[in-house]
């Protein structure tokens, strides 16, 4: 134990990343000769490598992963090798020429069972891809270790919005300076030399015989190329959750092997059609889709994913698409035994996809001795569309909805919107459509994406026509929007039957119960569904909401400190952690994270006030309600916004009589806030219309009452009505659109008054 202890004590390292650009196009020119100079120019770069005192620690077929000890080293050895190899490639006379880029970061990674892991390795394969052939690129703390004094050159590429990080990346280009020649490497010892040798010889055999492999792609051959490698075996007693009384099993995210990094989506996409045709058997216990995605983009170790997420089973492999070709590889590892259970090739044309997958599940099954209960071999077989690029627009969808940021969710939008419209019948994009609505929803962004809720009863409708976890996954999400909590055990029901692996399921079972105020019931309950989705920001969110009801706040920060780890951007997680930091009398930081919602809010153009956020009704507990707005007020988060936090006098405000005029016959009002431009039309009847950049987004009713305009959208729901104080602005002007300023229960609004267009009167 002691020995295992060390070899995963992580360490600050230097990491690079080389990749051959355009390896497929080089073994369709000549596959001998690509496999044979990709060898040689990888045993260049390993030696060089070595020479500068790092260590080659994997080389799998077109790439290369290396750790040194200083910025300076690594960044040597990329320029000497780029160098040579340009050189190299000079001397060729035909067109198989190997370029390769590089890629460096800097920070703290664990080594174990001789594999490089952590998130600054995923970082270095995204700064390669940022490199140009022949070109190395590396982030701003390995820009900035490199002493001054050293003939590099750094150009910045700006911050980058990266796969796979949640906060932007500054990275640069370096190349050697005019003039200068490449530092030579510090003495090593003789003895490191020669152990960099003996690996490096073990590599590169490695490495050919992983090309040699690879060629399957482009040769006609029945033989099963998947390579079967020894894992280090899962101990049971160190499992994060005991083990299942039936077959359990993990499946990782497929590694897209595809020349186009753009095909990202298919790999996921079959990913995620694999676990949902998994999680309709009563027989195996399946693990979510959210908790295994977080282990996308790393070298990962079998045994770690076995104990981490308590199961037996781990499905791994990888998928390649050219053109209308696909090829999956496979393999079924029991991670407690060490052994593999089976692996498997299979190809076909991307219109039978689902025939792939098909064969996939039947082979698990199989090998895991499944008895399939009545009914669900004709669940497997059942397919929502019989249109396969309506099927590949709904991966594309949602493959951006996972990013969750405004430009990613218009992306998603327009995918579903494309699916549904090569299949109307496609119950599941109809189901995403509503996920949508949902998510931006959530974070503010139903006008930019001209989202309006009253469209939402008509895609459930659509949705439900073939149901799916999904779409009750919807529907739930949209009784809750309404408060119509006594029809959502019913569809929790039907959602329990169609999927026993769902973890959604046990996550709304959680919420009700919590909401009756059986706070007991609902740990249990959401426990289960955590079990099912260990990583689930949502379940270690809602666990958390729970502690924040019972009084339990040290539990609750725990909880929503994961949960904002693995979701930074979602407003409920922030302010529910700002609560439970001030509840936990841990003040100041619940004020950092308060004040960090805040600024969210007021760049959308909303105030986040303690009469916003609780001015609605909401499927909660009053107990949680209670601290929860007691926690955001210690957190700093004001009451309302008031006039003389504008400099606005009494004088200035706009009384009944005023109101009432100014809006007799119509009148239209229009404001910015960042990201465009908005309208409100309040036509003489009663009715609102209102507008994002020019489209109508969503309608309301809206009254003059007393001395305020109150605004209740349709269609009518439990939610209170929002109201405003409206003040004449005395440095406003009409030509700047701040004429007037609305101080708002949902936020405070500059506006100017128009004359309502004529074919909206």
């Amino acid at each position: 134990m002691a020995a295992a202890a060390n070899r995963l004590t992580p360490k600050m390292a230097v990491i690079l990343h080389a990749d051959v650009v355009g390896s497929t196009t080089l073994v369709q020119l000549d596959e001998a000769l690509a496999h044979e100079r990709i060898r040689k120019a990888f045993q260049r770069l390993s030696e060089l490598v070595s020479t500068y005192g790092g260590t080659t620690h994997e080389v799998r077929g077109d790439a290369l992963l290396a750790e040194f000890s200083r910025a300076s080293d690594a960044v040597s050895a990329a320029l000497r090798f780029q160098s040579d190899n340009v050189d190299t490639n000079a001397g060729l006379e035909d067109d198989v020429r190997v370029e390769v880029r590089i890629g460096i970061s800097l920070g703290e990674v664990i080594i174990a069972d001789g594999t490089l892991t952590g998130p600054d390795v995923v970082l270095a394969q995204r700064l390669e891809q940022l490199a140009s052939a022949n070109g190395v690129c590396v982030s701003e703390n390995v820009q900035q270790s490199v002493p001054r004094r050293l003939p590099f050159t750094f150009d910045g590429l700006g911050e980058q919005a990266l796969k796979g990080f949640d906060y932007v990346i500054s990275a640069y280009t370096v190349s050697l300076s005019a003039g200068a020649s490449i530092p030579k490497p510090h003495a090593i010892s003789i003895t490191v030399a020669a152990r960099g040798r003996r690996r490096l010889l073990a590599l590169m055999v490695t490495t050919l015989l992983l090309f040699a492999a690879g060629a399957w792609w482009w040769r006609s051959t029945s033989q099963m190329t998947t390579t079967q490698t020894e894992i280090a075996l899962a101990a049971p007693e160190r499992m994060a959750f005991p083990l299942p009384d039936k077959p359990s099993i993990a499946v990782l995210p497929l590694t897209n092997m595809s020349e186009d990094a753009s095909q990202d989506y298919f790999a996921d996409g079959m990913t995620e059609d694999l676990i949902t045709d998994l999680s309709k058997l009563s027989g195996l216990f399946v693990i979510a889709r959210n908790s295994t995605f977080t282990y996308k983009g790393q070298a990962v170790n079998i045994s770690r994913v076995a104990e981490e997420l308590g199961v037996r089973y781990v499905l791994e492999g990888s998928v390649r698409r050219v053109g209308e070709q696909v090829r999956i590889n496979a393999q079924l590892i029991d991670a407690v035994s060490g052994g593999h259970l089976w692996a498997e090739r299979y190809d076909g044309d991307a219109a039978d996809v689902f025939a792939l997958q098909d064969r996939i599940t039947a082979a698990i099954v199989q090998a895991l001795s499944v008895t399939l209960l009545a009914g669900e071999r004709q669940a497997l077989a059942n397919k929502d569309t019989g249109v396969p690029a309506a099927h590949d627009a709904l991966l594309v969808g949602w493959a951006h909805m996972q990013s969750k940021s405004l430009e990613s969710l218009a992306q998603a939008k327009a995918a579903f919107e494309k699916a549904v419209a090569l299949d109307p019948e496609y119950a599941r994009s109809w189901a995403a459509l509503v996920q949508l609505y949902y998510q931006a929803n959530v974070r503010a962004y139903s006008a930019q994406l001209g989202l309006e809720m009253n469209d939402v009863p008509a895609l459930l409708e659509k949705s439900l026509a073939r149901p799916s976890p999904e779409a009750y996954d919807a529907q739930l999400w949209w009784l809750s929007y309404q408060a119509r909590m006594a029809e959502m055990p019913a569809v929790i029901d039907h959602m329990a039957k169609l999927d026993p692996n769902y973890a959604g399921t046990y996550a709304w079972r959680g919420a009700l119960a919590a909401f009756d105020g059986d706070p007991d019931s609902a740990i249990a309950h959401l426990r289960s569904a955590l079990r099912l989705s260990p990583n689930s920001a949502h379940i270690l969110a809602s666990l958390g909401r729970v502690y924040i009801q019972m009084g339990r706040y040290q539990e609750a920060v725990n909880l929503l400190e994961q949960a904002k780890a693995r979701d930074p951007d979602d407003p409920r997680f922030i302010a529910d952690l700002a609560a439970a930091y001030a509840l936990a009398g841990r003040t100041a930081e619940g004020q950092k994270t308060a004040a960090r919602l805040v600024e969210r809010r007021k760049a959308s153009g909303y105030a986040l006030t303690l009469v916003a956020y609780f001015g609605r009704s909401s499927m909660s507990h009053p107990d949680y309600r209670e601290h929860l707005r007691e926690g955001l007020r210690l957190a700093g988060v004001p009451e309302e916004v008031k006039a003389e936090d504008l400099n606005l006098l009494h004088e200035h405000r706009l009384s009944g009589v005023e109101l009432r005029e100014l809006n007799k016959d119509g009148v239209r009002t229009m404001g910015e806030i960042p990201g465009g431009q908005w309208m409100f039309d309040r036509l003489a009847d009663g009715t609102g219309i209102h507008y994002w950049l020019g489209e109508e987004y969503a309608r309301s009713d809206w009254r003059i009452e007393g001395d305020q305009l109150m605004v209740r959208y349709r269609p009518p729901s439990k939610r209170e009505p929002y109201r405003c104080d409206v003040y004449r602005n005395p440095a406003g002007a009409r030509e700047t659109l701040d004429e007037y300023i609305a101080i708002c229960t949902i936020g405070v609004h500059w506006y100017a008054r128009l004359p309502l267009p004529r074919d909206s009167q």
